[in-house]
């Protein structure tokens, strides 16, 4: 999406930039997402259970990553979305948005194509690496960029709180820009 030494202009007009965070079953090969949550730059932040697709493998669950994100099977398979479900707010939630960022983006990629592929269908956009945006505009400022999300937006490891997090450290950063140019 972005050149790694550029922010391609999102730093000066933010519309239409997103973050995305997923939370799994595990972090193996045949792992699977439990929940999707997005926050968008000037809009919403939410997040979506997502109910375990037929074909995905009740042995890729790892007691780990329950621990860590709280969600258990019997909590998404009560109040989990259906894939599909969960694929239609995500589109609906997204439309419009030019850039989505997530911090991990190879294994957030991952997990939304297993989404997809779960209804048949591919995913209508790409991640790009929010590590790569926020490095040419963080440098040497990061303890100062992260004390500011961490008050506005603590991580949770839930995927709402967490994209909530990415772009409070987006916004920190930028609030950061504007005030060495004034």
């Amino acid at each position: 999406m972005n050149d790694a030494n550029t922010d391609g202009g999102i730093m000066d007009g933010a519309n239409g930039v997103a973050f995305l965070d997923f939370e799994a079953s595990g972090l193996g090969p045949r792992s699977w997402p439990v929940e999707v949550g997005w926050a968008i730059v000037g809009g919403e932040v939410d997040a979506a259970l997502i109910r375990p697709a037929p074909d995905w493998r009740a042995d890729a669950w790892d007691p780990a990553a329950e621990r860590l994100h709280g969600l258990s099977r019997e909590t998404l398979v009560r109040d989990g979305k259906a894939p599909e479900a969960a694929c239609a707010q995500l589109e609906a939630a997204l439309d419009g948005c030019a850039k989505i960022f997530a911090d991990a983006p190879a294994w957030d990629e991952f997990w939304l194509h297993q989404l997809y592929a779960a209804v048949g269908r591919r995913p209508p956009f790409r991640l790009g690496d929010f590590g790569a945006l926020m490095r040419p505009i963080a440098a040497g400022r990061e303890a100062e960029i992260f004390a500011a999300a961490n008050s506005e937006a603590p991580r949770a490891h839930r995927a709402g709180a967490d994209a909530a997090h990415l772009r409070a450290i987006f916004l920190a950063a930028q609030k950061l820009r504007a005030g060495d140019r004034s």
